[in-house]
């Protein structure tokens, strides 16, 4: 496959990168797939959706029925794992936003964004991002269950 080019809908490779402060580690994922860029920023902007398509969250409580800076809540995870989190910024023309999580001594900075693509075949689809950053063994702990739950955004139709 030619530099730069994806499969339909295979995660690519991560990339790592080392970032400020020192210690902490900055990952970005990013998939492609077939749904269209709306109805995947619908699915990030709505948290009631969240459980839909990312498989460790157990619920989110406190985050309203849309993404908006400031707001302030919880999202539920496995084995009883609770992140406060807050929404730093939401930017819905640019289908971009940010948030802090914190669980326990770790902080995790998370940066989402959605952009619609063409995809190998000449379809339409979408890519979804994230950038995380905090405490490398956090990052890279999550950066599997982050995967599959970007590919899910992306590829898996929802019921709304």
């Amino acid at each position: 496959m030619a530099p730069g080019r994806h499969a339909r809908t295979s995660p690519s490779i991560a990339t790592l990168v080392e970032s400020r402060p020192p210690g902490s580690l900055s990952l970005t994922l990013r998939v492609r797939g077939p749904l269209p860029a709306e109805a995947v920023w619908e699915r990030y902007a709505d948290p009631s959706l969240w459980r839909a398509w990312g498989p460790y969250i157990r619920g989110v409580d406190g985050l309203g029925p849309r993404l908006r800076a400031a707001t302030r809540g919880r999202v539920l995870g496995p084995l009883g794992v609770v992140a406060d989190a807050v929404v730093a910024a939401v930017d819905e023309d640019a289908r971009t936003w940010s948030w802090a999580a914190r669980s326990g001594p770790f902080v995790l900075r998370l940066t989402h964004g959605v952009e619609s693509v063409v995809l190998r075949d000449g379809a339409s689809g979408t890519r979804a991002w994230l950038t995380v950053r905090g405490a490398p063994v956090v990052v890279l702990a999550y950066a599997l269950p982050a995967t599959l739950a970007l590919t899910a955004l992306v590829r898996r139709r929802v019921e709304q």
